[in-house]
C-alpha cells in the first residue's frame, strides 16, 4: 500500500496506530468425508484431486485483516483533503482448521499418524502467520510516522481511496500468506512423506483408502 504525498494537503500528522495479531489455535473437524476433504483440498489449495481422490488429513489456514480508521477533514481549493489520525487493525489466521476423515477410526494409531503429520502444518502456518504480520505491522509502522492525507473532490472520495489502500494492503499480505504456504506444504508432503505414511500402522492406512477406492 502506498499513499502517495499530495500538494493539496501537505503531510498528514502522525497516526495512532492500534494493532492486533489474529494467532488462534487451530479447530478440530472430524465430521466429514475422505472424498469430500480432496475437493476441498482441490477446492481451496489446487491440489489435484485426480491424483489424491481420498485425503485422510487436511490442513487449511485462511490469512486475512480487518481495519476501521478515523480522520479529519479540510476543506481546500477544489475539494478537500482527508488526514488519517488513527488505524485500528487486525491482521493474521481467521481461521485455522485440522481436518481428519471421518472414515479413521477414532483413537486408532492411523488417527494418531495423521495428527502428528497435520501438526507439522499447523507448526508451519503459525510461524509463517507471524512473520507476516511482522511485515505487515511494519509497513503500517512506516505509514503511521510519515502520516497521510489524501486529497479528493469530496469527503466520500478522499474516504474511498483510503479504504482501498488498506484493502490493497490486507490483500497483499493474504496472497504473500498463501504463496508462501503452498511453499511449506510442498516441503511436508513430499513423496517420502507419503511412503512412509503407507508404511505406518502395519499399512492400515492404505487399506483404508484402498476400500474407500472399492467403494466400501
Amino acid at each position: 500500500m502506498a499513499f502517495q504525498a499530495q500538494a493539496q494537503c501537505g503531510p498528514g500528522p502522525s497516526i495512532d496506530l492500534r494493532l492486533q495479531t489474529l494467532d488462534p489455535l487451530p479447530r478440530y473437524d472430524m465430521q466429514h468425508s475422505a472424498q469430500h476433504l480432496a475437493q476441498l483440498d482441490h477446492d481451496v489449495r489446487g491440489a489435484s484431486s485426480n491424483d489424491f481422490p481420498h485425503t485422510l488429513g487436511l490442513t487449511l489456514s485462511v490469512w486475512g485483516g480487518t481495519h476501521q480508521w478515523s480522520g479529519q477533514t479540510r476543506i481546500v481549493p477544489e475539494g478537500v483533503c482527508v488526514d488519517v489520525v488513527r488505524i485500528e487493525a487486525a491482521f493474521g489466521l481467521k481461521d485455522h482448521a485440522v481436518f481428519l476423515a471421518r472414515e479413521i477410526p477414532r483413537g486408532s494409531c492411523v488417527a494418531q499418524d495423521v495428527m502428528v503429520h497435520e501438526d507439522r502444518h499447523v507448526r508451519a502456518h503459525r510461524l509463517l502467520n507471524r512473520s507476516i504480520v511482522q511485515l505487515a505491522r511494519e509497513h503500517l509502522q512506516k505509514i503511521a510516522h510519515h502520516g497521510v492525507s489524501v486529497f479528493a473532490p469530496t469527503e466520500e472520495e478522499a474516504q474511498h481511496l483510503i479504504n482501498a489502500s488498506l484493502d490493497r494492503l490486507t490483500q497483499n499480505f493474504e496472497a504473500m500468506f498463501s504463496q508462501q504456504a503452498q511453499a511449506l506444504n510442498a516441503q511436508i508432503d513430499t513423496p517420502q512423506e507419503y511412503r512412509r505414511a503407507s508404511l505406518a500402522c502395519e499399512g492400515d492406512s492404505q487399506r483404508i483408502l484402498k476400500r474407500l477406492s472399492n467403494g466400501f
